[in-house]
């Protein structure tokens, strides 16, 4: 019998900390991994692609996507949402901005609309 509640009590604990792991698709930390400046280029509509630059910010469990060309606020697109792409990948969207990417802490590829923007992070 006593033995019975010793297995019970194995088992009870293994479940208490299966349940205390922290979720990897937690939005607050998805978007700090999007965070950062990535250098790239970048082409509307199928043009010949220019250098740029892309930033993101946080605002607690969403990101804003900034474009820069030569320090110039290009577009700007707030209220980004994340979440988990699989792989170590995050995504991101907006659909009021046509706006989709990926983004794994290292680069950046998003389509805004026709345009499309691929970079690093130095």
């Amino acid at each position: 019998m006593k033995k019975n509640y010793f297995f019970l009590i194995i088992f009870l604990l293994g479940l208490s900390l299966i349940g205390c792991k922290k979720s990897s698709s937690d939005p607050v930390d998805l978007a700090a991994k999007a965070i950062g400046t990535y250098s790239g280029t970048f082409s509307a509509n199928g043009g010949n692609p220019s250098s740029c630059s892309t930033e993101i910010t946080q605002q607690s469990s969403s990101v804003t996507v900034k474009l820069l060309a030569d320090g110039n606020l290009i577009f700007n697109v707030p209220n980004t949402t994340v979440s988990d792409g699989g792989g170590g990948k995050v995504t991101l969207r907006n659909d009021t901005y046509l706006f989709t990417g990926t983004v794994d802490g290292k680069s950046l590829d998003y389509y805004l609309s026709t345009a499309h923007f691929v970079g690093t992070k130095p």
